[in-house]
Order: C-alpha cells, then structure tokens, then sequence
C-alpha cells in the first residue's frame, strides 16, 4: 500500500451532528457522548465558543441542568492549532457560533 494511502486512511475522521431545536438536550447529549467515548479510554475534547456564556462563564460545557463538563473556549477553531492531533475525538459544542466550523471540520471527515 502507497505510504499517500496510509496517510490518508490514517487522518480520515467521522462527523457525527446533534441537532434540534433549543432545550432539546443537544449539549446534554454531547457530555453523555464524551463521556462514553471517555470510559472507553479515547481521549477527549470539548470545545466551546468564547461567545457563549449562558450558563458559565468558566472553561466549561453546561447544560440547561447544570451538567457540566471541561471545555476549552475558542474564537475560531484554527486557533487550536496541531493541539487537535493528540486526540482521538473533539467534541465542539454550540457549533454555529464558529465561522470556520465547515473549513476545519470538512478535511478530517473525509
């Protein structure tokens, strides 16, 4: 197998979205996702907009609840730089609120 192709196969990625309307538990749903993929021993992390601070404004995801769970808060997810290549699943919660949310999710899903 051409080294291009394990290259590839080795950065291909999945998107998954949670979408609904507001208060249907989109962010619940991704802490409860982290969380599982967390016990299976992936490592993790979640973003969040710098913009968003309904509930905290800590470096943290929460819910309408109160579940919370440690977040990093960015303007633009580039700003991650290579930071995202040391883990196995980013999860990014209030995607909307990143202008380059298609840019940088798009290449590692392909």
């Amino acid at each position: 197998m051409p080294i291009r192709s394990i290259w590839r196969h080795a950065l291909q990625g999945e998107l998954q979205l949670i979408i609904g309307p507001m208060f249907s538990g989109k962010s619940t749903e991704l802490i409860r996702r982290m969380r599982r993929y967390q016990h299976a021993q992936l490592k993790c992390m979640v973003v969040k907009s710098k913009i968003d601070d309904r509930y905290t404004n800590d470096s943290l995801v929460s819910t309408h609840d109160r579940q919370m769970m440690k977040a990093n808060p960015l303007t633009r997810l580039e700003d991650m730089g290579d930071e995202f290549m040391k883990y196995d699943v980013i999860g990014i919660d209030e995607g909307q609120f990143f202008t380059d949310s298609l840019p940088w999710t798009e290449p590692l899903s392909a």
